[in-house]
């Protein structure tokens, strides 16, 4: 789920909420679109978004800042 806020707005960021739970916070618009391009032209199955979040277990608050 992607997650445009006024915040997000003012900074032209994303917050991207993954299947799991985890988000993404702050993710620069450009670099979202170049890896859902990526992941779009490779016809990749792994998200490249997910790989840029901390692995579930190593933190408590489930959520991530880039």
């Amino acid at each position: 789920m992607l997650v445009v806020g006024d915040q997000e707005v003012q900074d032209k960021t994303v917050t991207v909420r993954l299947n799991d739970g985890r988000n993404v916070n702050g993710l620069p618009f450009a670099d979202f679109v170049s890896l859902i391009q990526k992941e779009m032209k490779e016809r990749s199955i792994e998200s490249q978004v997910a790989q840029k979040a901390a692995p579930k277990d190593s933190i408590s608050d489930q959520e991530v800042s880039h």
